[in-house]
């Protein structure tokens, strides 16, 4: 799981966060965070919003998944959140 955390930078990290995901170039970046997992489950503390899983919208709500080897990115913000 990559995380990036709030208050990690603007609009440039984020876009240089995104463009570096492709190479692992995101792992040099501050304010991400690897953390190797078998599972997750994000719980979005808003009741709005919207989630992405690999480039796909989802139903916003708590979502599980089990992240197979290389399956792809999970990104979530609060629509309260400035990213």
């Amino acid at each position: 799981i990559c995380r990036r955390g709030s208050g990690g930078g603007g609009r440039g990290t984020l876009a240089r966060t995104l463009l570096a995901l492709e190479d692992g170039g995101h792992r040099g970046i501050p304010g991400v965070e690897v953390v190797r997992c078998r599972a997750f489950r994000l719980t979005p503390r808003s009741s709005s919003g919207i989630f992405s899983l690999d480039g796909e919208v989802v139903p916003f709500g708590p979502l599980q998944a089990w992240p197979a080897r290389h399956s792809g990115y999970v990104l979530g913000a609060s629509p309260l959140e400035k990213v």
